[in-house]
């Protein structure tokens, strides 16, 4: 297994918070408070990932906004 549950807890807990959102609409914020289940439903993901080797083309879309 490429992705545990360690490692996308202790990922979520060093985001940086009060960020920004991103084009999904969500916040470190929301993982951060959301339920426990999120983080085994992200590792069975990732390891989703790593196990076709796909990565889905919008996952790492994001955009800037001038200031």
């Amino acid at each position: 297994q490429a992705v545990d549950v360690e490692l996308i807890s202790r990922l979520i807990e060093d985001t940086k918070k009060g960020k920004a959102d991103k084009l999904d609409g969500l916040t470190s914020e929301h993982l951060t408070f959301s339920h426990p289940i999120l983080v085994v439903v992200l590792c069975k993901l990732f390891n989703l990932f790593v196990s076709h080797s796909h990565i889905p083309g919008s996952y790492g879309l994001s955009y800037t906004v001038p200031i």
